[in-house]
């Protein structure tokens, strides 16, 4: 699935509410997608020049936080509590985070060959404590 269509099913959940909402939803089913691109655009470019740098490149977005930022974004274990955070303590943000369970919702039963792990949990917690402790 493209992610430009992640971002029309954010919008047809939100076909009949106010702009603003539509908005975030649209925002919300295409966000888990964008740190992806750039990781794309670097393996592209180590497969185009073959070049050492191209590869840094590549295996340093592959091994940094971006990567596991956007395998949490994938995750219901992650998206799900922020979604009924959202829906007790700011409503407003509440499509954004409809958008993201839809667009993991979406990836779990289309992408059978390459699929993030959608119950990606205590692996986040972990991954986000390496990062930080020196």
């Amino acid at each position: 699935m493209r992610t430009y269509t992640h971002g029309v099913i954010g919008y047809l959940l939100y076909a009949k509410r106010p702009w603003h909402e539509q908005r975030l939803a649209i925002v919300g089913g295409i966000v888990p997608d964008i740190f992806l691109a750039l990781g794309f655009v670097a393996h592209a470019l180590e497969n185009l020049t073959h070049t050492a740098m191209a590869a840094e490149l590549h295996a340093f977005l592959h091994h940094s936080i971006l990567h596991t930022v956007t395998i949490s974004m994938h995750s219901f274990v992650v998206v799900g509590p922020c979604l009924a955070l959202s829906a007790v303590l700011y409503r407003p943000a509440l499509p954004f985070f409809v958008g993201m369970l839809a667009h993991g919702i979406v990836d779990f039963l289309t992408h059978q060959q390459w699929a993030y792990n959608h119950f990606f949990g205590s692996l986040v917690i972990s991954g986000v404590r390496n990062y930080l402790i020196f």
